[in-house]
């Protein structure tokens, strides 16, 4: 989340600004809010292999959002993956 009305929430952490977007966006199907994971990032990875997904993003929670490429995020691609 970015902004909320007038607010720029840009220079916040991803910990804060996904608060934000969990409180505004109203259950509803077909929409999710991905929840942070903190700890089983390999399980996650064997998971997103075994579903055949691209890859998965790693980012810090407390980094701000900025355009372009990020050196706090980490893209972990699976190698098997058929698109």
């Amino acid at each position: 989340m970015l902004v909320v009305g007038r607010r720029d929430l840009r220079t916040l952490p991803l910990s804060e600004r996904k608060a934000h977007l969990h409180e505004v966006v109203p259950k509803t199907p077909g929409i999710q809010v991905v929840s942070s994971l903190e700890a089983h990032g390999e399980a996650l990875f064997a998971k997103a292999v075994e579903m055949d997904i691209e890859g998965i993003v790693a980012k810090r929670m407390d980094a701000p959002c900025a355009a372009g490429r990020q050196v706090h995020w980490l893209k972990i691609k699976n190698r098997d993956y058929s698109p």
